[in-house]
């Protein structure tokens, strides 16, 4: 994880001595934030490197240099290349046997909500009732059975029926904890990706509105997120929300 992350061997075994030395507070400095800390930081915690209290274990980063240096001599295995993420799509009903199961994009958007467990983003331009109701069987549990947060990324002036955004966070709220944040750039820039990450780690990214139309009936295309992609996605997020793209929620 260590080489992933930081690029090299050699980073990796700088990464592991400034951990030992400086604790869980260097990571903002070596450029790591929001999940991948969090991930980063119950790795080292699980191997010893930091202590319950977030101090670094110097005697542990120590052994993890020589560790690293040890690996990074020894000859490495080929590795199988990564299988190909294949598209997943919405078309209309009437050849909707075109589209296997595993290809079938609202499958996947409810998939990628229902396996939810520490965090859920979800956003997209335009919303309607039709839509709201099929994502809220598994939006619904989520925030009340497993207690996961969600995040709506939302148009004020593009999102279509208001009304209806209105009542689908009032109905979600009632039910566990949501945010709202509104894309808040000025026209005529707009809030147009359509996404839905999970964890920080898999999500949905295509064409799709999260309508009724969009997860039924027009022809969409969309693709399931690795999980560097889906870091990335909500890297930006954030970035974008620093930089006053987006407005918190005034409710």
């Amino acid at each position: 994880m260590l080489q992933q992350m930081a690029g090299s061997p050699l980073e990796a075994m700088t990464w592991a001595e400034t951990l030992g030395a400086q604790g869980q507070g260097c990571l903002t400095a070596l450029g790591v934030r929001g999940d991948p800390a969090l991930v980063l930081t119950t790795a080292a915690l699980d191997a010893g490197l930091l202590r319950t209290d977030g101090t670094g274990n110097r005697v542990r980063a120590a052994k993890l240099v020589i560790l690293i240096d040890v690996l990074d001599a020894a000859p490495h295995p080929k590795r199988a290349p990564a299988p190909d993420r294949e598209l997943v799509f919405t078309v209309p009903r009437s050849v909707e046997h075109l589209v296997q199961p595993r290809q079938r994009l609202d499958l996947l958007v409810n998939d990628v909500i229902a396996r939810a467990d520490r965090t859920l983003h979800i956003g997209g331009p335009f919303w309607n009732a039709g839509g709201w109701d099929l994502l809220k069987p598994v939006v619904l549990p989520a925030l009340h059975i497993r207690q996961v947060p969600v995040t709506f990324y939302l148009h004020r002036s593009e999102s279509g029926h208001r009304d209806v955004i209105e009542e689908m966070l009032k109905e979600a709220r009632a039910h566990g904890s949501v945010s709202a944040r509104w894309w808040s750039a000025g026209l005529p820039s707009l809030m147009h990706a359509k996404f839905v990450v999970a964890d920080g780690a898999t999500g949905y990214f295509g064409t799709a509105n999260l309508t009724s139309l969009g997860l039924s009936e027009h022809l969409e295309m969309g693709v399931a997120l690795a999980p560097t992609q889906a870091a990335s996605l909500l890297d930006l997020l954030r970035q974008l929300e620093q930089a006053g793209m987006f407005d918190a929620d005034p409710v």
